[in-house]
């Protein structure tokens, strides 16, 4: 593909005004696990002793398994299983069948709760799931969480939004409970979940300095009892968007309130959820303060080194288009941002990147060729994202996987990202 050829198919930023306009050359490119089925395989089994059953055609029930034990490290194969559909059960319904399933299920493992993956099929048979969940519950004496991972609503890439739904399903095991002061939930902490607890980052140490101990960490290596517990927390943190449902659902349920520190460039928004925890949990805590500072300073000392120059975001991390915002405050020029959708705060970012004077061009995240053909024509000063692979190591100008430093949050992120882009312009001189 020419460079001509490529510019042709994708849209400046200023004309994505929806999700169908970051536009994909390839129609297969969004399969795999973008599925949204696989946001619920690989998120489910960190509850340890819940049950996964995927119910549809024996394509999605293979790959939802596969991935969520991949993800899960091998712990959930004694507890993933799946309800495959065969045609005469997509003629003649199979509502029976799963809850005699889903019966069986509850019989081998003990388990004390089942979260029901249901895909495209039976929704578009319009099988009712959720009377075969309810008749299954009440036979079983189990909780039966139903998750709708269907394309229908949104694109096949969207699986965060299952990982939302799953999320907000847990809401039914919840009980109200005394509060226990100067206690926290972290909600979505990782998106991989690869992890036995929550990362030590400027948030964890902030609050373990002022003696706020963890509630609960959401998703992340938890049982059933532990989420019935989690109204306990004084105070919900998302930390990751998939948590907001699940955070302002329960503020409405058990009046906890909700802060939001998701990865972010914003400082006013960091400082804005420090503030509230602050008044949430009655606390002073000043060293984040000295944290803003250092990212004030840390983004000064970048400016000189990447004011001019140019730079095509390859798609990590998720958020290109804020990212590509933060890299304009440092005064680079955006040539282009593969990116996979736009999120509720993509419309700041787009603003702030055209009130700079730009309009790069918007890819979608995985047409890589179009990337390759813009890189042969305007080779970038620096390109972000997936930097191993080898067609890019063949343009010779600064790579960077990712700008945000592993394990980050808050201000810590800000500075780091800051110091990554400005030390890998320095090395490619």
């Amino acid at each position: 593909m020419t460079y001509e050829e490529a510019v042709k198919r994708i849209y400046h930023l200023s004309q994505i005004t929806k999700n169908q306009d970051i536009y994909g050359t390839c129609k297969a490119i969004a399969g795999g696990i973008f599925c949204p089925a696989h946001g619920v395989a690989f998120a489910a089994p960190y509850i340890r002793d819940a049950a996964i059953v995927v119910v549809g055609m024996a394509e999605c029930t293979w790959y939802a398994k596969n991935t969520g034990v991949y993800y899960a490290q091998h712990t959930a194969d004694e507890r993933f299983y799946s309800c495959v559909l065969e045609e005469e059960d997509i003629a003649l319904g199979f509502g029976e069948q799963l809850v005699g399933q889903i019966a069986q299920v509850v019989e081998q493992t003990h388990c004390a709760c089942v979260i029901l993956a249901s895909t495209c099929i039976p929704e578009i048979i319009g099988e009712d799931i959720e009377r075969a969940a309810l008749q299954a519950e009440r036979q079983c004496g189990c909780p039966v969480l139903l998750v709708h991972t269907s394309h229908f609503d949104y694109k096949c890439y969207e699986y965060e939004i299952a990982v939302e739904r799953l999320l907000l399903s847990l809401g039914k095991l919840m009980r109200p409970q005394p509060i226990k002061p100067g206690s926290v939930n972290y909600l979505g902490v990782e998106l991989h979940f690869q992890h036995q607890q929550a990362a030590e980052n400027e948030l964890t140490r902030l609050l373990k300095e002022h003696g706020v101990s963890t509630n609960l960490i959401l998703l992340n290596s938890c049982t059933t009892e532990e989420i019935k517990k989690a109204p306990a927390a004084q105070l919900n943190i998302v930390t990751h968007r998939v948590g907001l449902p699940l955070a302002k659902w329960m503020e409405q349920a058990f009046h906890t309130p909700y802060t939001v520190l998701e990865p972010s460039w914003d400082l006013a928004a960091i400082s804005q959820a420090y503030e509230k925890m602050e008044q949430a949990l009655r606390l002073r805590m000043p060293q984040w303060r000295d944290y803003k500072s250092e990212a004030l300073e840390a983004i000064e000392k970048a400016r000189p080194v990447c004011c001019g120059k140019t730079v095509i975001n390859g798609g990590r991390p998720p958020d290109a288009i804020e990212t590509t915002a933060f890299l304009v405050s440092l005064g680079m020029h955006p040539l282009l941002i593969n990116a996979a959708r736009i999120y509720p705060t993509t419309a700041q970012a787009i603003a702030q990147i055209e009130a700079a004077g730009f309009d790069p061009y918007v890819n979608y995240v995985a047409n890589h060729h179009i990337t390759q053909a813009f890189m042969s024509r305007q080779l970038p000063d620096l390109y972000i994202g997936h930097g191993s692979s080898l067609w890019v190591k063949k343009f010779p100008c600064a790579r960077l996987d990712t700008v945000k430093p592993e394990n980050t949050m808050g201000f810590e992120a800000v500075a780091g990202g800051a110091d990554r882009v400005r030390n890998a312009l320095l090395l490619q001189k």
